[in-house]
């Protein structure tokens, strides 16, 4: 995710709608990360300065916070060109993709490990 991108559109007077609509993010999850922020002691907000290396730490402790682990991703791995495709060439978000991911192959047909994610 543009995270930086987010605090600098943010900084410039953007507002979480517009930026949402321009990145292809949710608002909920823009609000997220500026609540994470906020949580942090960094104020973003419009006309603030924030300078990229007070924010680089806490971006990386962001990342780490996010990233799934390595059991979760070899799950999905057998679907990935799948997953791929939903998202590249039917623009689908990530969470909508793998919903029809889910519909695409029914209880019966695919492993557990689906529903366990």
């Amino acid at each position: 995710m543009e995270i930086w991108e987010i605090v600098r559109r943010i900084q410039a007077g953007q507002t979480i709608r517009s930026i949402a609509r321009s990145l292809g993010y949710d608002r909920k999850t823009i609000r997220k990360y500026l609540n994470y922020f906020r949580s942090k002691g960094v104020v973003v907000e419009k006309g603030s300065v924030v300078d990229e290396q007070q924010i680089l730490p806490l971006l990386q402790e962001l990342v780490r916070e996010n990233e799934r682990s390595s059991a979760k991703q070899a799950r999905l791995e057998p679907y990935r060109d799948e997953l791929i495709d939903l998202v590249t060439k039917k623009g689908l978000k990530p969470k909508s993709a793998f919903n029809v991911l889910r519909e695409n192959h029914p209880e019966s047909q695919r492993p557990r490990q689906l529903y366990e994610l």
